[in-house]
């Protein structure tokens, strides 16, 4: 059995090393990727918990913000918050449109 393994492992020992290598990679980056999962899992319920979904969308401009004043106002709301959010389309030199 030394007679057959060995030669082998010295001939190709660099090529073990790296297979070695690539194997402890893969299994580093599937246990950080489980690790992650579970923090993921954790900060979305957190988030659903502590923001919610709203119940209602009013699109406005950033400068006309009397609408969230008026929805305060109606009987059974609860809380009205703002985002500021932007969509941009942008065409690059080839002639595709990049949403951003």
């Amino acid at each position: 059995m030394r007679r057959m393994i060995l030669p082998i492992i010295k001939k190709y020992w660099k090529l073990l090393l790296s297979a070695m290598l690539v194997s402890a990679l893969g299994c580093g980056i599937m246990v950080g990727m489980g690790g992650a999962y579970l923090s993921f899992d954790k900060t979305l319920n957190d988030y659903v918990r502590d923001d919610r979904y709203p119940s209602a969308i009013i699109t406005t401009d950033i400068i006309n913000r009397n609408r969230l004043d008026a929805v305060k106002q109606i009987e059974g709301v609860t809380a009205a918050y703002s985002r500021a959010c932007s969509d941009t389309i942008m065409i690059d030199p080839s002639g595709r449109y990049l949403s951003v």
